[in-house]
């Protein structure tokens, strides 16, 4: 359940329930976090999140820019609607005019009673080639497919529980 299961395509959807290989939070309150890092900026145009149990707690979408956090999605987190089934969690999120390759989502465990199950962060988007042709050719042909979550930043925890995970080639995890 450690922030790291989070990372590359996902191994627990679309099975549902609490099992090992998906996300779960420290403690149940309603301000549980996780900040996950992608291989390229990209202008993220969606967020898909795996969600494999007590699915609909996530209440905060956030994406880094060069201005910090900004939120392109969020309801109320009393208003969390909980599903008993897995999804793909697409929130219809703002679009930000900056690149970025960090996502930050935030959860509502209180409203569950439980822990709030993530099993993989994607996001899909576009790049700007202007003056830096030559780079982003390499990755053109990434570009074809989507971006899986390639590190957790950050999940929330104290500093000594978050999890630094190594880079990853490409933007995808090791099957």
């Amino acid at each position: 359940y450690a922030a790291n299961e989070v990372i590359g395509i996902p191994n627990v959807y679309p099975n549902y329930g609490d099992l090992k290989g998906a996300w779960a939070q420290k403690s149940l309150n309603e301000n549980e976090y996780i900040q996950v890092r992608f291989e390229y900026e990209i202008y993220i145009e969606e967020v898909n999140i795996y969600e494999t149990y007590n699915c609909g707690g996530v209440w905060k979408v956030e994406i880094m820019t060069i201005h910090g956090w900004v939120t392109v999605w969020e309801i109320p987190s009393l208003q969390v609607q909980l599903l008993k089934d897995s999804r793909i969690f697409s929130p219809d999120i703002i679009f930000v005019q900056h690149p970025s390759n960090m996502v930050k989502l935030t959860v509502n465990c209180a409203h569950a009673d439980s822990w709030v199950e993530i099993d993989a962060i994607q996001i899909t988007g576009s790049i700007d080639l202007t003056g830096k042709r030559t780079e982003y050719l390499l990755i053109l042909e990434q570009l074809r497919n989507y971006f899986w979550c390639s590190w957790v930043y950050n999940s929330g925890w104290s500093r000594i529980n978050s999890v630094n995970c190594k880079p990853i080639l490409g933007a995808f995890a090791p099957v």
